[in-house]
């Protein structure tokens, strides 16, 4: 009698739906046709991975448990920042922590303590986000080798031989071809490469490398945990959109930039997966947590091709983007379907996510324009000078605007965000629309009059991506080569998430509309107990 929670980290409520209608995810039907389906509201004001999985994992919305993105803005000191996965940012313990169930989990955050241990409810978990020592790179060997992660430069080496491409590290030399190898670097870490040939010579791709750390309660299942393959955790995105992998299809290429974007995926989707089948195999918990970050990954790439409802729909690229994104759900899909294969009629299975995905087209740099009004001071590294400026949209990269609280009170008088959200608000966009286009407090409600506040939070033009650090043009935007993004939670059904549960007690076939993502905590409690009731516990 358990509670089975998969984690589809972006799995846009349209997007799985688009995906389901083409016939591509039989498992999410599967799982639909025996329980309830919704789509579901991300976070507020900013649904960014951590505060919409914080959101998700605690039952409270962003304002309550105090994650408000990736990096969340430190009061301590004006312009600083701390991260949102830290476990002493997030206020409120997630569901796990505080019902203390018996509870084994894949690589989702807020499990581990500060110290790095866990609570005596664990019987095991693993997780390697938190260790990331290097991200995806490509190399050009050459006849005198060349260290193959730069982070890691005595680790192993890339050597152009006679016969081929050899990495040579410390379990040997390791012949390279165009499939992925895994590559032992020592110390418990470990990385995949593979070649790839271009019109100027071949080159090496490597994923990312990160530290893996493995504990809990079950010696048996964290030994199998402990010896799983080199974490990957991500695919090669940003070499993707560097040009690193070819021409991509919106630049006139031929797909072969994009079949190597997939293949980027490969290594990932076997981590997770084999972590998750050794987790189904083995555990004897109440709650299993399997959190699967693909689905973002390639969302980030491709969405923005098939986002009927946004700026950068691309309609002839439309077909093969659902057909890539197809390809890249599938592994997602196959864990659900490994799941409900292992569930039995007394067991609940909820597929959720953090939130959903929209179509983008450009970034937009607001401090930019805060510099142009003498409102901000470039600090001469691509950034803003808290210190010496007036107002920052803030370094957090949240969406936050802030007045420096010093000048603030040397001037109490001056209406400092008024001015901020004036500049912003006349600042037009690659359409020639406002970027701007209103403001929210930490709840997510709508703000008319900042002035009087310390902060506020920017809702941005649909398809605008904010970003803190400043252009070397000083241009107010440039287009993005990211398709797909979240930021601004406005009420944008495009960034409402998948959500789909059946088991006891929960009714068959029903579409429940939209509900909020801080009810499903309360429906894995509600799970749970009934768990333990049924077990006399």
């Amino acid at each position: 009698m358990t509670v089975y929670w998969v984690v589809w980290d972006a799995g846009a409520r349209w997007l799985v739906d688009g995906l389901d209608a083409r016939g591509r995810l039989p498992n999410v039907r599967r799982l639909q046709a025996a329980g309830v389906r919704a789509a579901a509201r991300p976070a507020r004001p900013n649904c960014q991975t951590p505060p919409s999985l914080a959101t998700l994992f605690t039952g409270t919305p962003a304002h309550v448990h105090g994650v408000t993105g990736f990096r969340v803005p430190d009061r301590r000191r004006f312009g600083a920042s701390r991260s949102g996965f830290d476990p002493a940012v997030c206020a409120v313990p997630p569901i796990w922590r505080r019902l203390g169930v018996r509870s084994a989990f894949v690589h989702v955050p807020w499990v581990f303590d500060p110290d790095g241990q866990v609570g005596a409810y664990v019987d095991a978990a693993v997780e390697a986000f938190s260790g990331r020592l290097a991200r995806h790179a490509v190399l050009r060997p050459s006849p005198g080798g060349v260290p193959l992660v730069d982070a890691l430069p005595e680790a192993a080496m890339v050597t152009a031989a006679p016969g081929g491409t050899v990495v040579t590290g410390p379990s040997g030399a390791v012949r390279v071809t165009d499939s992925w190898v895994e590559v032992d670097l020592g110390g418990g870490l470990g990385c995949h490469v593979r070649l790839v040939s271009r019109p100027d010579g071949g080159v090496l791709l490597r994923t990312g490398v990160w530290r893996t750390r493995c504990a809990g309660g079950d010696p048996a299942l964290v030994r199998l945990l402990r010896g799983l393959p080199a974490f990957a955790g991500e695919s090669a995105g940003s070499v993707y959109r560097s040009g690193d992998l070819g021409v991509r299809l919106p630049e006139g290429g031929d797909g072969a930039a994009e079949e190597l974007l997939l293949s980027s995926l490969e290594p990932a989707a076997r981590t997770f997966a084999v972590a998750a089948d050794v987790v189904l195999d083995r555990h004897r918990a109440d709650l299993v947590v399997v959190y699967l970050p693909m689905t973002d990954d390639i969302g980030h790439e491709l969405a923005g091709w098939v986002d009927a409802s946004g700026p950068g729909y691309r309609p002839e690229l439309a077909g093969p983007g659902w057909n890539l994104l197809a390809r890249a759900y599938r592994t997602a899909d196959a864990i659900l379907g490994r799941v409900l294969d292992r569930a039995g009629p007394d067991d609940t299975v909820l597929l959720t996510a953090d939130h959903g995905i929209a179509g983008t087209t450009h970034d937009v740099y607001p401090n930019a324009a805060l510099a142009a009004a003498g409102l901000a001071t470039p600090d001469g590294r691509g950034g803003v000078d808290p210190e010496r400026s007036a107002v920052v949209f803030h370094a957090a990269g949240d969406g936050s605007l802030w007045v420096n609280p010093r000048v603030r009170a040397q001037d109490p008088a001056r209406p400092w965000l008024r001015a901020a959200v004036d500049v912003l608000a006349a600042t037009a966009g690659p359409a020639g629309q406002p970027v701007l286009v209103g403001l929210a407090d930490g709840r997510g409600d709508p703000v008319g009059e900042p002035a009087g506040r310390d902060h506020v939070y920017c809702r941005f033009a649909a398809g605008l991506m904010a970003q803190p650090r400043l252009p070397g043009n000083g241009t107010a935007y440039a287009p993005t080569r990211k398709s797909g993004g979240h930021l601004s939670s406005d009420g944008d059904p495009r960034l409402d998430a998948v959500y789909a549960a059946a088991g006891p007690g929960l009714p068959t076939g029903v579409d429940l509309g939209r509900i909020d993502n801080a009810e499903i905590a309360a429906v894995v409690e509600g799970a749970l107990s009934a768990v333990h009731v049924r077990a006399g516990s």
